[in-house]
């Protein structure tokens, strides 16, 4: 693969530079040869990068899974959307006939591994799609380096090491979570919207664009500044192409299940999460500490608002350095908009800024053109813009053992003779019944289908502002599911946190049966 023609950025000492038209007319995208960045990517060099990239990223991802390895507890929602999955391969409908609170293209793209589930095991299909997903990872951080390869090859290696690394997409992506999907969909689109102007790419751009917030409902932002950016670089038609193409393909999504149930679609999916109460206590510096991809509390407040305005200090300049590079306004313009939806927002999960991660990466890799003129210098400048990812995401790393459900090394294989009974097995995780092969033979026996258990807090009594303990409907629900089997897992952490004094007292009465970690198997008595 080679280089292609391209224009210099303006030179900082003379204020500009000679321009040449690009060979095949993108949006502004330019690659540097003049003194901002005179590093070329040759075929050979480019491929290692490429697998340089693609490795750590997924050794990022798979480093996290090391404990629990790929049979092992997840982190609660990745159980939920594969079980979500399974049980649309085996005939029933989200909304309808379970509560799911999310979009229902997660569903459809773990389809092809709950498929696989029926002709293998639950728990060998589920391992089979956490690898695809950590695959996913790598393709985003290449993908980075691809939209960041025309300031140079330096660029690309920091963009897309700065995905690679970055915590909360390597948490996200190292197993069946929704926003490395969602961020898949979003860099497909940038790198057909930034490689030619034809008709079919625009469509194609905006039919994976409009795949975003079929993911997630809060892509509808992502995707109304991109639409925003393609109007501005490209005039009214072009943006007309990627609207209706993005409307339809999220429209093809969506509506068939909406034309099923959509009272209980829209109470999910819109109501529920528009209604989320705080249920996290976070403080602001705490978020931005996750924000700036370091697990974990701050040391301290001071210090979290010193590294975050160091971050704002380097993105505005790298939007002022790399100002020709057109991609460079719409990242931090992504990144401003997601920050602050990630500010604002009721709930905050480790996972959350990784839909921060794609604006994040390309800031990065444009910031190395902040350096001097001199190739030496360049280098240098490169190696510390690296220097601090590496440092954070170690950091992280370390920290995320002692608070990920990703950690422990929980297997269920205890659990097996326990939940070998010829009723129902209830659990307040799904993880366990996929593990153990043993949520579709539920479906099979006509068991209650409840995949998200702690999730029909979200849609009980929407908006009246009390805990899951205190309120009266939350607690019916999940004991009438808990206790409508013949053998009930229990094992979120803390224990029992989700149920009130008094029904925390009933289940701890129930024997037990079997243990796996923290995970216990009692027969509902």
């Amino acid at each position: 693969m080679g280089t292609s023609r391209a224009r210099d950025l303006p030179d900082a000492a003379s204020g500009g530079g000679a321009t040449t038209p690009l060979s095949t007319p993108d949006l502004g995208i330019r690659e540097t040869t003049g003194p901002a960045g005179n590093i070329r990517a040759s075929r050979t060099a480019w491929a290692v990068l490429v697998l340089v990239i693609g490795a750590v990223a997924v050794g990022a991802r798979a480093y996290l899974l090391r404990y629990a390895r790929l049979t092992g507890e997840g982190t609660y929602d990745d159980g939920v959307h594969f079980a979500g999955s399974l049980a649309l391969v085996m005939g029933r409908l989200p909304y309808r006939d379970f509560l799911f609170l999310h979009p229902p293209m997660i569903l459809l793209a773990l389809a092809p591994f709950a498929g696989l589930a029926q002709v293998t095991s639950e728990g060998f299909a589920f391992s089979a799609a956490r690898v695809a997903w950590m695959l996913l990872g790598a393709f985003n951080a290449i993908a980075v380096a691809r939209l960041l390869r025309p300031l140079g090859l330096l660029s690309a290696v920091v963009g897309g090491l700065a995905y690679a690394l970055y915590f909360p997409a390597a948490y996200a992506e190292s197993t069946t979570m929704l926003e490395g999907l969602a961020n898949t969909f979003l860099l497909a689109s940038l790198l057909l919207l930034t490689r030619g102007r034809s008709r079919a790419r625009l469509v194609w751009a905006g039919v994976l664009l409009g795949l975003v917030p079929a993911v997630k409902i809060w892509g509808i932002l992502l995707v109304l500044i991109v639409l925003g950016w393609v109007w501005a670089r490209r005039g009214v038609r072009p943006f007309l192409a990627v609207l209706l193409a993005a409307a339809g393909s999220c429209a093809a999504v969506l509506v068939p299940f909406f034309a099923v149930a959509p009272e209980q679609m829209w109470k999910m999916v819109v109501a529920a999460q528009l209604g989320r109460p705080d249920v996290t206590n976070q403080p602001i510096e705490a978020r931005v500490w996750e924000m700036l991809g370091l697990s974990g509390a701050p040391p301290s407040a001071p210090l979290a608002w010193a590294v975050a305005t160091v971050a704002v200090v380097v993105a505005a300049l790298a939007l002022w350095r790399a100002r020709a590079f057109e991609l460079t306004w719409l990242a931090v313009a992504l990144l401003l908009a997601t920050v602050g939806m990630l500010l604002v927002t009721p709930s905050f999960y480790t996972h959350y800024p990784a839909v921060m991660a794609v604006p994040f990466a390309v800031t990065m890799g444009s910031m190395v053109t902040l350096a001097p003129s001199r190739g030496r210098r360049l280098r240098w400048a490169g190696a510390l813009a690296l220097l601090p990812v590496v440092i954070a995401w170690g950091m992280a790393q370390d920290l995320h053992d002692a608070q990920s459900y990703t950690g422990q090394d929980i297997r269920f294989t205890a659990l097996a003779g326990a939940v070998d009974v010829p009723g129902c097995v209830t659990s307040d995780d799904p993880g366990p019944l996929i593990e153990l092969n043993i949520f579709g033979r539920n479906l099979r026996r006509g068991c209650p289908l409840w995949i998200d258990l702690t999730g029909h807090y979200y849609t009980d009594d929407i908006g009246a502002g009390l805990s899951r303990p205190k309120n009266p409907v939350f607690q019916r629900s999940a004991m009438g599911y808990l206790s409508g089997g013949e053998v009930a897992i229990v094992g979120r952490q803390p224990p029992l946190y989700y149920l009130s004094a008094a029904n925390r007292r009933i289940v701890r009465g129930w024997p037990v049966l079997a243990t796996s970690g923290f995970y216990q198997a009692r027969r509902v008595s």
